[in-house]
């Protein structure tokens, strides 16, 4: 007998227990919502409970009243069922911000009441607080979302938060993320961290918004001399 080769496989996902054969009809599903509502509309996100009515839309119609096939697509409802379990598990996975279920203090919604009950009761540093008090929104939507949703108001600049303005710069310019940036934001930056490191973020193009007076006059000196010498 021929020696096989090794394999170690022990602990990974064990793709055989799937037969493809069933999830064509998923597919054919995703196929007929690309055509009704566009390439991969689903991904843009949408909000659970709406996800979660339409799949039991579905078990009502196939559970209740013994019907197999979705009169509008005349695909089995099955397939209708399967494709928004997919869909519900996707937005679970990537959109979290769109689980609006009912006592979900995670979502955007809770999220909003928890920036205003912090503005109202004067919590100097949120995100230090979330750190501390709320560690499974840190863990539900992730630091960058911490940081970025609780600073909006310039309340407080973390490390993490000033490296993901570091990012951002590098990703879409100095100018636009400045013009992104609010005047409160502004102002915390440069209390906490100074204006010499506010300029050294936002001045690498050579832009003018953001930097101090005496930084802006003596780049007017300079292009007057430029100017002057050309």
């Amino acid at each position: 007998m021929t020696e096989r080769g090794k394999r170690y496989n022990e602990g990974k996902r064990r793709w055989s227990l799937i037969d493809h054969r069933v999830l064509e009809p998923l597919v054919d599903v995703m196929e007929a919502g690309e055509k009704k509502y566009g390439h991969l509309n689903y991904q843009k996100g949408m909000p659970i409970v709406e996800i979660m009515d339409s799949l039991q839309r579905h078990l009502v119609e196939f559970r209740d009243h013994g019907n197999d096939h979705d009169e509008e697509s005349k695909m089995h409802h099955c397939a209708h069922i399967l494709s928004n379990a997919y869909i519900l598990m996707y937005n679970i996975l990537f959109h979290p911000d769109m689980d609006n279920r009912v006592g979900n203090i995670y979502s955007d919604n809770a999220v909003e009441d928890l920036k205003a009950w912090m503005k109202k009761n004067n919590i100097k540093n949120p995100v230090e607080f979330i750190k501390t008090e709320l560690p499974g929104l840190v863990e539900k939507r992730g630091q960058h979302f911490v940081d970025e949703k609780f600073n909006d108001d310039g309340l407080y600049w973390s490390d993490i938060g000033i490296n993901e303005l570091r990012h951002r710069i590098e990703k879409y310019g100095s100018d636009l993320v400045l013009n992104d940036l609010t005047e409160a934001g502004q102002k915390a930056l440069i209390k906490q961290k100074g204006q010499e490191f506010f300029n050294s973020l936002f001045n690498r193009g050579g832009i003018l918004k953001g930097i101090s007076p005496e930084d802006m006059l003596n780049q007017e000196r300079q292009n007057a001399i430029v100017r002057r010498n050309s």
